[in-house]
C-alpha cells in the first residue's frame, strides 16, 4: 500500500487545534490520480485552474514554478508554502533542465 500525506508538514508541526489527514492507495498510480483529481475538482484549488487556463489561452508554457502560485489553500501555510515549493523547484532545476 502505498500511503500519501495530503499535508506537506507531519501532524507533529500543526497547531493542537488542526487536523491531519492521510489518505491510503493500493499503488503510486493510484495516489497521483487522486492528487490530479483533487485539484481540478476541489474549489479550494480553482487558482491553480486559472493560472492554467491563462497561460494555455496566452500561449505561454504551462509551469510547475507558475501553477504553484494557486497552491495557497493547499497548506495553512498559505503562501510561506508556495514560496517554498517555488524555492525547491529552483533548488532542483538543475536535474531536470535540458542540458
Amino acid at each position: 500500500m502505498v500511503l500519501l500525506n495530503r499535508l506537506w508538514h507531519g501532524a507533529n508541526q500543526r497547531a493542537d487545534d488542526k487536523s491531519h489527514e492521510v489518505a491510503v492507495f493500493d499503488s503510486v498510480d493510484e495516489s497521483v490520480q487522486a492528487y490530479f483529481d483533487n485539484i481540478n475538482r476541489n474549489t479550494a484549488y480553482a487558482r491553480v485552474r486559472e493560472i492554467r487556463q491563462g497561460l494555455r489561452q496566452s500561449g505561454k508554457p504551462i509551469s510547475a514554478f507558475s501553477l504553484a502560485e494557486g497552491l495557497t489553500n493547499y497548506s495553512e501555510r498559505g503562501q510561506d508554502y508556495v514560496d517554498e515549493i517555488r524555492d525547491m523547484l529552483r533548488h532542483n532545476e538543475k536535474f531536470w533542465s535540458k542540458g
